[in-house]
C-alpha cells in the first residue's frame, strides 16, 4: 500500500500548549531499565475544539481523494480534487531523481480572489536541465521572466529510500484541516498527518530501542557490555506501533533503505545492530534514510538522519 505523510507540523497554537495536550491523552510506560518508553493513549480521550479559520482554505479528504475547498457559508462552497496516483506520476515524470517536486498553486497574472485562484490552480514542477517551469499536466513550458507570482497550496515530494512512500508540505499559512486526516483513501493509499505532539519526521520513523546499554540522553547512551544493540525502528510510532486507523503499521521494515555508519565494528542480529564498544574512545553511530535532495542536503529538521553517542 502506497503511503502519503502531511506535514501539519508548523500551526498554532504553540507548541507547549499542543505538548500540555497531548499529555491529558497519554500514558508513559517506562521499561525496568527505563532504557525506553511507550506512549500508550488513555480512553476516553479528550478531543479538543479548535476555531476555524474563514479566510482559509480547507483541505480534508474523501474515499477516494483528497480536496482543498471553502466552505464559509452555503453561497461559497467551491473546492478541487487531488487525486495522488496521478500526483505520483506526474512527479516522476520529471527529470531529477533527487530533486524532483511537485506544486500545486496559481501563478497570479491578476490580483488574489480565493475562489478564481483555487479554480485555475495546476501542478508544476521543473525541466532541471535548464530550470524551466513546466505546466505537468500538459507537459508545457511556461514562459515566465526572471521570477513569477505564485501562490502554493502545497508541495509533494518523494522519500525515495521508503518504498512507496511521499511527502506533503501544505501551506499553513492560508490552508488548514478541519480534522486531521489519518484514514485510507482510494483502497490503496494510507494517509497519515504529522502534528506536532510528532516532533518531526524524523522523530515519527527513526526512534531507537536500546539494550545492554543506558540512556543518559536523547542520542547519548552508556554502554554496559562489550557490545550495545541498537534497533533504529524499535519505538517508532511509524514501523513498530499498529495505527489505529490503518489495523496496521504505517510502514514495515522491508520497504526502508537504510544506510548505516559508525566508527565502530558491528553486525545485524535481527532488528538490532550489535556494535562493538571501544572504552578507549568515544563512539557513534549514524543511522540514514536517502529521501530527496531537499531532504538530504539543505533542511536539517527533515534530513532522516539519527546520530548516536555511545560512551
Amino acid at each position: 500500500m502506497k503511503r502519503l505523510l502531511i506535514d501539519y507540523l508548523d500551526v498554532a497554537p504553540t507548541r507547549n500548549w499542543v505538548d500540555i495536550q497531548t499529555h491529558l491523552n497519554s500514558r508513559l510506560v517506562m521499561t525496568k531499565t527505563r532504557v525506553e518508553s511507550t506512549i500508550i493513549q488513555r480512553q476516553p480521550r479528550f478531543k479538543l475544539w479548535q476555531r476555524s479559520d474563514p479566510a482559509k482554505y480547507k483541505l480534508f479528504a474523501s474515499d477516494n481523494a483528497i480536496h482543498i475547498g471553502s466552505f464559509d457559508n452555503d453561497e461559497s462552497v467551491f473546492g478541487n480534487s487531488i487525486f495522488l496516483d496521478k500526483c505520483v506520476e506526474m512527479l516522476h515524470s520529471q527529470n531529477s531523481n533527487t530533486e524532483k517536486f511537485i506544486t500545486y498553486g496559481t501563478i497570479l497574472n491578476e490580483p488574489f480572489n480565493k475562489r478564481l485562484t483555487l479554480e485555475r490552480a495546476k501542478f508544476y514542477g521543473r525541466n532541471f536541465d535548464d530550470d524551466s517551469l513546466i505546466d505537468l499536466e500538459t507537459g508545457e513550458t511556461i514562459s515566465t521572466g526572471e521570477s513569477v507570482d505564485f501562490f502554493s497550496y502545497f508541495v509533494m515530494l518523494p522519500i525515495k529510500g521508503i518504498v512507496d512512500t511521499y511527502y506533503m508540505i501544505a501551506n499553513n499559512t492560508m490552508v488548514e484541516m478541519p480534522q486531521m486526516i489519518n484514514t485510507i483513501i482510494n483502497n490503496d493509499w494510507m494517509i497519515r498527518t504529522l502534528e506536532q505532539h510528532d516532533i518531526s519526521l524524523r522523530e515519527f520513523i527513526i526512534q531507537p530501542s536500546y539494550k545492554d546499554c543506558v540512556k543518559i540522553g536523547h542520542d547519548m547512551i552508556n554502554a554496559r557490555k562489550a557490545q550495545v544493540g541498537i534497533d533504529p525502528f524499535g519505538q517508532s510510532r511509524a514501523v513498530r506501533f499498529t495505527q489505529d486507523e490503518f489495523n496496521q503499521t504505517l510502514i514495515n521494515r522491508d520497504d526502508i533503505t537504510l544506510k548505516v555508519r559508525s566508527n565502530m565494528d558491528w553486525k545485524k542480529d535481527g532488528n538490532y545492530y550489535m556494535f562493538d564498544v571501544d572504552n578507549s574512545t568515544v563512539g557513534w553511530v549514524q543511522f540514514k534514510i536517502m529521501a530527496n535532495a531537499y531532504f538530504d542536503f539543505q533542511h536539517v529538521n527533515l534530513s532522516l538522519q539519527k546520530t548516536i553517542v555511545v560512551v
